[in-house]
């Protein structure tokens, strides 16, 4: 008998193995193996399917190895379900198949591992006044996928929302998009009846510490699970409520290594799979989402709390060398007179996010990758650059570097220049700074913070948008964003993304006499937040987006050459470039239409050399396309790097 085993590596391909003597009768797919690999005496393995010999294609091999030893003696996950993620993860994402089912399978305890005990639930439901139309949607057989919104109590319905879960028999894997929402997820239900049945996951655990909830996961004695995007690779085999807080949040994009997924998209297809129920939560649908609610593929459960948009424009022109407009001061000071909490949200970190030459316009760059360096400033107030790309600092000079005039602009209101001026403002007040350095720090540092804010032991916090969460933070006077951008910029989900912030400060604004305000030095870009109805506005959004050819009409994928030798990178280039003029060929690759710039562009970073095209493919179709890049033969030492799903 021929097992044939897939080892954890960036190859699209599997190995035959012999199976021994003593193992046949045990194996079957699904299960992990130990045998001799590239070189090394044991290495790790997944059975993906078991052949006669005579049913195997052996011409190539002079010889085959005997598998060493099996570690399983029954699959850790439903081999076809675990088979039908792997290729729809592979296909949709342009990952080696191998390198998914690493993600899946990279946390599994070393040796056997036991399966998983029935448990019998337990009634620990105890919400009299739990949204209605979240408890029939989990009630209801038919219904797998809903999202829910326009919710002022939205934390304390999607905590209930677990419970209830729980008591119908269900586990529960809470997605948030980042570690300051997880912890904050986290202590909430610390304080309730199901502290002992919920764990927290993130990505700065130890490993140790990620193997011990994996067991703890799987075993049925964790039902729930408060964490960030990888806590979709958990065991949650048994019928499972997946809820999805703030579910537009970029940070639920995985950029750092493959597969780049995109945990929303990924989320869903699991309950598919697994037939476990979705709710997603937060922010009103996007586009995509509401052409899936038009077709009949999620139930919209709007609870109405916010209804339209109230807020106060400030033109930031008239205030051109403040961070805080006269207007915004007023709105913080009547937040703390009555004794409310005031909640400013920056654009950026640091203190600019933008330097430029008031003459030449030329804007400084870092040295190392070409990215624009932000302004930041250490304890003592003195300035320096760091790269907004791959953190390297550099001396902050006024200094133009291509004119020599000493005519640098600092442009933008980072956090440390707003915090600096509500200091000066407030001098007796406590200013609370919260943004992704302070996420950097220990993860005790970190929990102290996020432990300060949910306690309120400040007066107005000052952050970046993970501020604007529910769980980390409760019911203010004054919610404001002290600088919003709208113009040159080519996201097509730019309005959207504006909207959906905006409608989530509102939501964390309380009754009465709270403002919102919005300061910005284009306001006459922003008409768009006068929609009294958010369908409205999602309508007129999908004509657009369908009249030219944007998703959800399109599938959208990035494809980028990267190499060090710029001369083969150019001819590479040109020649791919060559290979999509003929229509015939653009056609049989369903592509719609094709963005390359008309004079070759390549990028500089970190030595490299990069060079990208934009493709919007036939929805659904992209196979064919993908299967084409894969087939590319690049020169020596050229990688090609693929971003889908944009």
């Amino acid at each position: 008998m021929i097992a044939e085993v897939s080892f954890p590596i960036a190859l699209n391909r599997t190995f035959y193995y012999r199976i021994p003597e003593r193992l046949t009768g045990l194996m079957k797919p699904g299960l992990r193996i130990v045998a001799s690999f590239a070189g090394r005496e044991r290495v790790a393995g997944y059975v993906t399917a078991v052949l006669e010999e005579k049913d195997a294609d052996l011409s190539a091999l002079p010889s085959l190895k005997e598998i060493t030893e099996a570690v399983d003696s029954e699959p850790v996950f439903p081999p076809e379900k675990l088979g039908e993620i792997v290729s729809y993860m592979a296909s949709r994402w342009y990952c080696e198949a191998p390198v998914v089912l690493g993600n899946f399978l990279a946390l599994i305890p070393d040796g056997p591992v036991l399966p998983a005990p029935e448990r019998v639930s337990v009634a620990v439901f105890e919400n009299p006044e739990f949204s209605e139309k979240i408890k029939k949607f989990l009630d209801a057989e038919d219904k797998t996928a809903a999202l829910v919104f326009n919710d002022r109590k939205e934390s304390e319905n999607l905590t209930a929302a677990a419970a209830y879960a729980l008591s119908k028999g269900l586990r529960c894997l809470f997605l948030v998009p980042d570690i300051p929402s997880a912890i904050a997820l986290y202590k909430s239900f610390l304080n309730g009846a199901l502290a002992e049945e919920t764990a927290l996951w993130h990505s700065r655990l130890t490993k140790k510490r990620k193997r011990e909830l994996w067991n703890h996961v799987y075993a049925g004695e964790k039902r729930i699970v408060a964490g960030t995007k990888s806590s979709v690779f958990l065991p949650f085999l048994a019928k499972t409520l997946i809820i999805m807080a703030d579910h537009g949040n970029e940070m639920y994009r995985q950029f750092d290594q493959k597969p780049y997924y995109n945990t929303r998209a990924l989320a869903m297809k699991l309950a598919g799979i697994f037939g476990h129920k979705i709710l997603l939560a937060g922010n009103p649908p996007d586009a995509e989402l509401y052409h899936l609610h038009l077709n009949g593929g999620l139930e919209l459960l709007d609870e109405g709390g916010t209804g339209k948009i109230r807020y106060e424009m400030v033109d930031m022109r008239k205030n051109p060398e403040t961070a805080v407009s006269p207007e915004l001061n007023e709105a913080v000071k009547r937040a703390m007179a009555a004794g409310r909490k005031a909640y400013v949200i920056a654009s950026s970190r640091g203190f600019s996010p933008r330097s430029f030459c008031a003459k030449c316009y030329w804007m400084k760059r870092c040295g190392k990758c070409n990215s624009l360096m932000h302004i930041f400033e250490d304890e003592e107030g003195a300035r320096f650059y760091r790269c907004s790309y791959c953190s390297h600092k550099e001396e902050y000079s006024a200094s133009c570097g291509k004119c020599g005039n000493q005519l640098m602009v600092a442009k933008g209101f980072g956090v440390q220049r707003i915090f600096k001026e509500l200091k000066k403002m407030y001098p007796e007040k406590r200013i609370l700074k919260f943004d992704g350095d302070d996420v950097k720090k220990s993860v005790n540092e970190t929990e102290k913070i996020i432990t300060g804010i949910m306690d309120g032991n400040f007066d107005v916090l000052l952050g970046t948008a993970i501020i604007l969460d529910s769980f980390l933070v409760r019911e203010a006077g004054t919610v404001a964003f002290a600088e919003m951008y709208h113009k040159n910029s080519a996201d097509f989900r730019l309005n959207e993304k504006i909207l959906q912030n905006i409608m989530k400060a509102s939501a964390l604004l309380g009754y009465g006499d709270s403002e919102l305000v919005i300061q910005s030095h284009e306001p006459e870009s922003f008409s768009f937040l006068d929609f009294a109805d958010y369908r409205k506005f999602l309508e007129e959004e999908l004509d657009l987006r369908k009249t030219f050819s944007y998703p959800p009409f399109s599938f959208m994928a990035r494809v980028e050459f990267i190499s060090a030798d710029p001369v083969s990178l150019k001819d590479f280039s040109n020649s791919f470039i060559e290979s999509l003029r003929d229509e015939a060929r653009l056609s049989e690759l369903n592509i719609i239409e094709h963005r390359y710039p008309y004079k070759l562009k390549f990028v500089k970073r970190l030595s490299k050399y990069s060079h990208s095209n934009t493709f919007k493919i036939g929805k659904d179709a992209y196979g064919p396309f993908l299967a084409f890049i894969a087939g590319l033969k690049p020169p020596k030492k050229t990688k090609i790097s693929v971003l889908t799903d944009l």
